[in-house]
C-alpha cells in the first residue's frame, strides 16, 4: 500500500510538518485513506491489534464486521485480541519468529518515522506514539471502529449480564483478555 502524495509531495501541497499540524490529516492522507482504497478489493484484513494496548483498543472483538465508507463489507480478524504483551513475545522467542529489529532499540509500538520513538523502561507501550499530542491521542484512524465501541462501553455504562454470584462476573470488560462469548448487558439511560 502506498499514500497517493510522497512525503515531498504532501508537504508542498499540505504545508510541512503535517504530522505535527495536524496529526489526524496526516494519518488519514498516509495510511487510512490507502488502507480504503484496497479495502474496496478484500473480503477480510488481520490484524495485531490487542485489547491490552490501551483503552481505545480494549472493547476489539476478534471478529468483526465493517463496513468502508463507500459501503464495501469486509471480515476484520484480530486473532491476537486476548494476547498480552508478554505472550506475544513468549510466541515469537520460542516459535524462533523473525522480528522488526527496531523492537531490540526500544520501539515497541512503530508506526510512521515522524511519529515513533523509543520508550523507556515502564512506560506504556504505546507511548512512543505521537508523543507531543494528548494522552488520548494513540490512534491513527485505522482501527477507528475500536475506538467507537470503546466509547460505547464508556457511555452506555455496559454491564456484564452474569449472575451477582459469578466469581467472573465483570472481568471480561476490564480484562485484555475480554472474552466477547460472555453476555453483556447495557443499559443507555445511566
Amino acid at each position: 500500500l502506498h499514500p497517493e502524495l510522497t512525503p515531498a509531495q504532501q508537504a508542498e501541497k499540505h504545508g510541512p510538518d503535517l504530522f505535527r499540524r495536524n496529526p489526524d490529516r496526516c494519518c488519514f492522507l498516509r495510511k487510512v485513506q490507502p488502507l480504503q482504497v484496497k479495502l474496496r478489493e478484500l473480503d477480510g484484513l488481520v490484524t495485531g491489534v490487542r485489547r491490552s494496548q490501551g483503552d481505545t483498543r480494549a472493547a476489539t472483538q476478534i471478529l468483526q464486521v465493517q463496513e468502508t465508507p463507500a459501503g464495501h463489507r469486509y471480515v476484520k480478524i484480530n486473532p491476537l485480541a486476548g494476547w498480552t504483551k508478554e505472550e506475544v513475545w513468549w510466541y515469537i522467542i520460542s516459535h524462533q519468529l523473525p522480528y522488526n529489529p527496531l523492537h531490540d532499540r526500544g520501539f515497541i509500538s512503530i508506526g510512521c518515522e515522524p511519529c515513533t520513538r523509543p520508550i523507556n523502561p515502564g512506560q506504556h507501550e504505546r507511548a512512543g506514539r505521537w508523543w507531543w499530542e494528548e494522552e488520548t491521542k494513540k490512534e491513527c484512524g485505522l482501527h477507528a471502529a475500536n475506538v467507537q465501541a470503546a466509547k460505547f462501553l464508556r457511555k452506555h455504562r455496559v454491564e456484564c449480564s452474569l449472575p451477582p454470584t459469578c466469581p467472573h462476573r465483570g472481568e471480561h470488560l476490564a480484562s485484555p483478555s475480554f472474552n466477547t462469548n460472555l453476555p453483556l448487558v447495557f443499559s443507555p439511560d445511566r
